[in-house]
C-alpha cells in the first residue's frame, strides 16, 4: 500500500470522524434547546395561571372591601375606605402588569382587555351603591337594582375567570404537548444519531484494523520473498557448485583419461610394425573421436552454440530431439514460425528454462510423450511443454515449499522471469500430466505479424 492511498484513506476517515462529531453537536443542541423550549412554556404557563389567580383573589378582595365601605356610609370614617381603595389599585397594578406580561400572546392580551372592562363596571357598581347608600339610605328599590346588578356581573366576572383559566391550561397543555412531541422525536433522532455515530466509530475501526492487516500482510509477503530470494541465492550456490564438480569429473574421468590414454598409446608408437601400428593408429583415433564427442556434448550443456547461432526455436528443437535421443522418450516440437524477437538474456534464460522443464520430466514424471511448443499472441511469446506423466497436486507442493506454485525449480524459474514481465503457469492433477506455459513479452520495437494462421 503506498503513501497516497494510505493519506487517502487517512483523510477520509478524518472526514467521517468530523460528520459524526458535527451530527452529534447539532442533534444535542437541537435537544437541550426544545428542553429548554418546554421548562420556558412550562413557567410561562404557572406564572399565568398564578397572575390569573391573583386577580380572581383581588376582586374577592374587592367584594369583602365593599362591606367596609358600607360602613363608612354610616360612620363617616375615611380610614374605612382604604381597603377598598387598596384593593382597587392592587388589581389595576395586576391588570398593567398581566398586560405587559401577555404582550407578545395577541389571544391572552385580547382577552385581557375583555376582563378590564368587567372589573371596570364591577367598580362603578360599587361607587355607586355608596353613593346610592349616602344619599338615599337601605331600603329603596334602586339599591336593590344595584345590588343585583351587581351579582350579576360578579358571576359574569367568576365565569370568566373561570373561561380563562381553563383556556390558559388548554394552551400550557397543547404547546407542552407539542414541545414533549419534538423532544421525543429528537431523542428519537439523538439515538439514530449515536446508533449511526456508532456504527460509523465501528466501521472506522474496521478500517484501521484492515489497513493494519494489509500492512501486515504485505510485510510478510515481503519477508517470505525475501527468505524464499535467499534459499534461491543458497540453492543456485550449491546448484553452480555441483555443476561445477560434474563438469570436473567429466574432463577428468573422460575427456581426461581418454587424452591421458591417447598419450601413452602414441608413446607406444615407436617401435611398432607397420601392420600393429596401423591397429594403434585405429584405436587412437578412436578415443580422440569419443573425447571429441563428449568434449561436443560438454560444450553443448555449459552454453548451447545453436541458441546464438540459429535462435531460440532452433535450440529449444534440440533439447527435444536431445530427450527422445537419450531417454526414449516420444518428444514433439510445434512452432507457429512467425518471427519472435526476445532480448537475448531473455533468451538465454528460456532455453535455460525450458531445458530445467524437461530434466523435471525425465526425473519425476515417467511421461511416455513430451510436446514443447512455441507460438505468438499479439505482442507476447508463449512457450509451453506438456507431458502424459503422473501428474502431481501443486497445493501440496506448495505447502510444502511456503505457498509457491510448483517445486523449487518451477519457483526459481518464475523468480528469474519475474524481472522481464513474465509469467509461469502450471496446471497439474495426479494422474492426468502436466503443462507448464511461459509468457513473456516481445521485443517493443517489432511489430506483431499482421495475421497469426
Amino acid at each position: 500500500m503506498n503513501s497516497s492511498t494510505l493519506h487517502y484513506l487517512t483523510r477520509k476517515k478524518l472526514l467521517v470522524a468530523w460528520i459524526c462529531i458535527i451530527l452529534a453537536t447539532i442533534i444535542v443542541s437541537s435537544l437541550f434547546y426544545h428542553r429548554e423550549q418546554l421548562r420556558e412554556r412550562e413557567a410561562r404557563a404557572a406564572q399565568a395561571q398564578e397572575r390569573l389567580a391573583r386577580i380572581s383573589e383581588l376582586q374577592h378582595h374587592i367584594a369583602a372591601a365593599e362591606n367596609l365601605a358600607a360602613e363608612y356610609v354610616i360612620t363617616g370614617d375615611p380610614h374605612q375606605l382604604e381597603p377598598f381603595q387598596a384593593a382597587v389599585r392592587d388589581i389595576d397594578q395586576a391588570l398593567l402588569e398581566g398586560g405587559e406580561w401577555l404582550n407578545d400572546s395577541p389571544p391572552k392580551s385580547e382577552r385581557l382587555r375583555e376582563l378590564r372592562p368587567l372589573i371596570q363596571e364591577r367598580l362603578a357598581i360599587l361607587e355607586r351603591l355608596m353613593d346610592i347608600r349616602r344619599q338615599k339610605g337601605w331600603a329603596t328599590e334602586e339599591l336593590g337594582a344595584v345590588v343585583a346588578q351587581g351579582k350579576a356581573v360578579d358571576d359574569r366576572l367568576d365565569r370568566f375567570m373561570a373561561r380563562l383559566q381553563q383556556e390558559e391550561k388548554h394552551i400550557a397543555f397543547t404547546e407542552g404537548a407539542k414541545t414533549k412531541q419534538k423532544i421525543r422525536q429528537w431523542v428519537w433522532a439523538f439515538t439514530l444519531g449515536v446508533s449511526w455515530i456508532f456504527a460509523m466509530v465501528l466501521f472506522v475501526l474496521y478500517l484501521f484494523y484492515h489497513e493494519i492487516r494489509v500492512r501486515q500482510q504485505a510485510e510478510e509477503k515481503l519477508m517470505d520473498s525475501q527468505e524464499r530470494l535467499r534459499s534461491l541465492a543458497s540453492q543456485i550456490t550449491l546448484a553452480e557448485e555441483r555443476e561445477r564438480r560434474r563438469i570436473a569429473v567429466l574432463l577428468h574421468d573422460q575427456i581426461g583419461q581418454k587424452l591421458a590414454v591417447t598419450y601413452i598409446k602414441l608413446g607406444q608408437l615407436g617401435g611398432m610394425p607397420p601392420p600393429v601400428l596401423d591397429t594403434a593408429i585405429q584405436e587412437i583415433r578412436q578415443v580422440i573421436k569419443q573425447a571429441i564427442q563428449e568434449n561436443k556434448s560438454l560444450t553443448f550443456k555449459i552454453s548451447s552454440p545453436i541458441l546464438y547461432e540459429l535462435g531460440l526455436e532452433a535450440a529449444v528443437e534440440w533439447l527435444t530431439e536431445e530427450l527422445q535421443s537419450r531417454h526414449g522418450t516420444v518428444a514433439y516440437f510445434e512452432t507457429d514460425r512467425h518471427p519472435k524477437p526476445v532480448e537475448e538474456n531473455l533468451r538465454i534464460l528460456l532455453y535455460q528454462a525450458v531445458n530445467e522443464l524437461l530434466l523435471n520430466v525425465v526425473k519425476h514424471s515417467r511421461a511416455r510423450h513430451v510436446q514443447v511448443s512455441i507460438w505468438r499472441e499479439g505482442d507476447r511469446l508463449r512457450l509451453g511443454v506438456y507431458d502424459d506423466g503422473v501428474g502431481f497436486n501443486p497445493a501440496a507442493i506448495r505447502a510444502r515449499w511456503g505457498k509457491r506454485e510448483g517445486g523449487f525449480g518451477l519457483f526459481s524459474i518464475r523468480e528469474r522471469l519475474r524481472p522481464f514481465g513474465g509469467l509461469l503457469e502450471v496446471d497439474s492433477k495426479p494422474g492426468f500430466g502436466t503443462q507448464v506455459v511461459i509468457t513473456v513479452p516481445l521485443k517493443n520495437n517489432i511489430k506483431p505479424p499482421m495475421n497469426a494462421d
